[in-house]
């Protein structure tokens, strides 16, 4: 019944919504990227749910290096917090500019994991100064949103798989995601043409999608004052009081 439901916000977006980003040139220094280069964001899904991530990491590094996406653009890519990185792969690119966030409890994906208050902070600063974001179904394509930044979903694998379920892609029939989708905001790039074409098109017009992007703030977080946490712990203390 909705008289026993209470909405109180999403408490780790009140980083988001009253905190203050770190000025661009001094975050650029602390991810080793010059004061005049921008920067594309790609969250890789994770490798519990696809073999895929290395393939478009390789993909998105080439096309960059053939200057694809323009001048002074670097990748940077952030693993999942709650996922294991492939340390093999990882040695086979010492030129990927990379993060591994997250404090992991258990050797298990998913078992135990937290991020702490520094690192919720700099995803913060991250998200307040790249020119976009690429992915597949995360949910970081709803913290994009509340930066403003230009969203791109890869539709499409490189190399087939042997199991549909080694793909990322069945997972765009969720029904959480879709209807985060269905607000607007979010490009599907359904080859390696569109993925340039949408990369070139958004560094050119950040701003478009703008409005698209707010409704999808609107409709998966409902509260933005940046007091969440506040509103919860006194919904709590209150219930206990009563």
């Amino acid at each position: 019944d909705a008289k026993n439901i209470f909405v109180g916000g999403m408490p780790h977006f009140d980083h988001y919504f009253k905190g203050h980003s770190t000025p661009r040139e001094q975050f650029l220094h602390t991810i080793n990227l010059s004061a005049d280069m921008r920067f594309i964001l790609y969250a890789p899904i994770g490798s519990t749910f696809s073999d895929s991530d290395w393939d478009m990491i390789d993909l998105l590094y080439r096309l960059n290096s053939e200057k694809k996406f323009g001048e002074r653009i670097a990748i940077l890519v952030r693993f999942p917090p709650n996922d294991f990185i492939d340390q093999n792969e990882l040695k086979k690119r010492p030129h990927l500019l990379y993060e591994y966030p997250g404090f992991r409890f258990s050797t298990v994906r998913g078992g135990d994991w937290d991020m702490g208050d520094k690192e919720v902070r700099h995803l913060a600063d991250t998200l307040a100064h790249t020119a976009l974001v690429i992915g597949y179904t995360s949910s970081i394509a709803v913290d994009a949103a509340v930066f403003d930044k230009p969203i791109i979903n890869i539709y499409f694998e490189i190399r087939k798989k042997k199991s549909p379920f080694l793909s990322p892609i069945h997972y765009y029939e969720m029904t959480h995601y879709k209807k985060a989708f269905q607000a607007g905001g979010t490009r599907l790039a359904r080859d390696e043409d569109e993925l340039v074409k949408w990369v070139n098109r958004y560094l050119k017009e950040p701003a478009l999608d703008h409005e698209d992007r707010q409704r999808i703030v609107r409709e998966q977080c409902a509260i933005t004052d940046g007091t969440s946490g506040e509103r919860i712990g006194k919904f709590i203390l209150d219930y206990m009081k009563s």
